[in-house]
């Protein structure tokens, strides 16, 4: 291991405040009692805060605000299993719990280890990135025993106290599947509501010049700070995080700097298996990998952060947790802790595969921009599957000799997927074209087009192919602005069923 693992590793396994034995010692026990009246109200308004008492083990009651939370895929009704929103101050002023104002109780519905956001803040600090302290607690509210729960800082102006002097800048929500030119919640700070400072930022991300964006970025934009946060979400195959997806992040604008700083959130689906090289598409991570001084840096950063996913390394995180989870996960039956122990047992092999994909993505030198020959296009064949939403199924098949790729959705079942390829190209006009066709596709539309298609990884779409057609030749015009950039190019549908089919022979054409 290289020194700079060693120096990173040591701050790990005690995250931000090591100290604390509420996130190092017996996994406590965190009781609500909540009215009938507060009861009715969480069951119809669910995101609006009622009262509660709030006991820690069998300590002194305290009244705290509390809210259900939850996005798509983590939303639990109040009558289930719901994640859980504590404001310890809502009522009664300057209240803290072990330092927090707010913090959040996360149900784990889509992470069954309830490790991936342990580590994830773990790997975010020790990468010196400002991230949430992490611990668990099993919770009952009135009468029922919810079980085990990932329990999760929250970002208020108490957690970034803990990291800067000034902490009345501006925080902003980044919100669901929004990127920073969107309307974001503002979370605290002086404002003005015209949101000026994320508007500096995107200009300055969309400034032509090379030369010219740098220096606005510069002014905009900790790139040192956001350098390191790409790496960590890419590395960490944070897919549903703010590089990938546009989707959990927090901006925060520090008043000493005047800088934009993103703050990782979300983090309980890691170890995705895609590329830590592969370019993002949300728009302040597009700006700083495609400026090739920056990505040059960026590579630098990911090769000094690889140690941290050195499978001995990530036991130091995870085998101390699991040492302070056994006899809650015990005491909630047999069946809950042998899938658990499944569940852990495969994120291990998990991170196994993904170190090694690090190590293999280190070693590859980023291509240069694609030569065109004397005819004006160059074939593209390397697809990747890639599914979002919902189980389209993917086949690969021999037609006549020649290989098809297939994607099929259920009846009246939501899907979105698709493959995608890179290609890096110098500034100029391009024309991307593929065979495809479909059968019974059922269009579904959103901001990034409808049926089946093709598109620029974070840019909008288009109506698309549905219905059942022929195959026909599909061409999409693009414009490469920058002197050289990595683009992703996308065959996709959107559709609630049917099937695409695609030829992986396609090909972009210099215009």
């Amino acid at each position: 291991m290289t020194f700079i693992g060693l120096v990173l590793l040591s701050w790990l396994p005690g995250q931000a405040n090591p100290h604390d034995p509420f996130f190092v010692g017996p996994i406590p026990e965190l009781k609500f009692v909540i009215a009938p009246g507060e009861e009715a109200s969480l069951r119809r308004e669910p995101r609006k805060y009622v009262r509660a008492q709030f006991i820690e083990n069998a300590g002194k009651p305290v009244e705290v605000g509390l809210k259900i939370k939850g996005a798509a895929g983590s939303t639990r009704p109040y009558d289930d299993k719901p994640a859980l929103t504590i404001n310890m101050d809502r009522y009664h002023r300057e209240q803290a719990f072990h330092g927090m104002d707010k913090f959040h109780l996360n149900n784990s519905v889509q992470d069954e280890t309830y490790l991936h956001e342990k580590i994830g803040y773990a790997l975010s600090t020790a990468a010196k990135i400002p991230a949430s302290r992490v611990t668990h607690a099993r919770v009952r509210i009135n009468n029922r025993d919810l079980g085990l729960f990932v329990l999760k800082e929250g970002f208020d102006t108490t957690f970034l106290k803990n990291f800067y002097p000034d902490n009345k800048g501006n925080l902003y929500d980044g919100g669901f599947l929004q990127d920073i030119d969107a309307n974001l919640q503002l979370d605290s700070g002086p404002g003005p509501e015209d949101r000026r400072d994320l508007k500096a930022l995107v200009a300055a991300c969309r400034e032509e010049d090379l030369i010219k964006r740098r220096i606005a970025l510069d002014k905009a934009l900790n790139i040192d700070e956001m350098i390191s946060f790409i790496a960590m979400e890419l590395m960490s195959g944070h897919w549903d995080g703010y590089a990938r997806n546009r989707n959990n992040y927090r901006v925060y604008f520090d008043p000493k700097s005047q800088k934009a700083i993103f703050l990782p959130h979300g983090m309980d689906q890691l170890f995705a298996d895609f590329s830590a090289m592969e370019p993002p598409g949300a728009i302040v991570a597009a700006a700083v990998m495609n400026d090739p001084q920056l990505r040059r840096l960026y590579r630098r950063r990911v090769e000094a952060l690889l140690p941290l996913f050195e499978p001995k390394a990530m036991e130091q995180v995870i085998d101390p947790v699991l040492k302070r989870l056994k006899p809650v996960v015990d005491s909630l039956g047999k069946d809950f802790a042998n899938r658990h122990t499944q569940a852990v047992n495969g994120l291990k092999e998990q991170i196994k595969g993904r170190y090694l994909a690090l190590v293999e993505s280190v070693k590859r030198r980023d291509p240069g921009p694609i030569v065109f020959g004397p005819e004006g296009f160059e074939p593209i064949r390397d697809w990747l599957p890639q599914p979002e939403q919902g189980q389209p199924k993917y086949v690969e098949t021999d037609q006549g000799g020649r290989k098809v790729l297939s994607m099929t959705a259920p009846a009246n079942a939501p899907a979105i997927g698709g493959w995608r390829t890179r290609a890096t190209l110098a500034k100029g006009n391009y024309r991307l074209e593929v065979r495809m066709k479909t059968t019974g596709m059922v269009a579904q539309m959103d901001l990034k087009g409808s049926g089946a298609d093709l598109r620029i990884s974070g840019e909008k779409g288009r109506p698309g192919l549905s219905g059942n057609t022929d195959w026909t030749v599909r061409t999409l015009d693009f414009e490469v602005k920058e002197p050289a950039k990595d683009v992703i190019l996308v065959c996709e549908m959107r559709c609630k069923g049917g099937a695409l089919f695609m030829d992986p022979e396609a090909r972009i054409v210099r215009k």
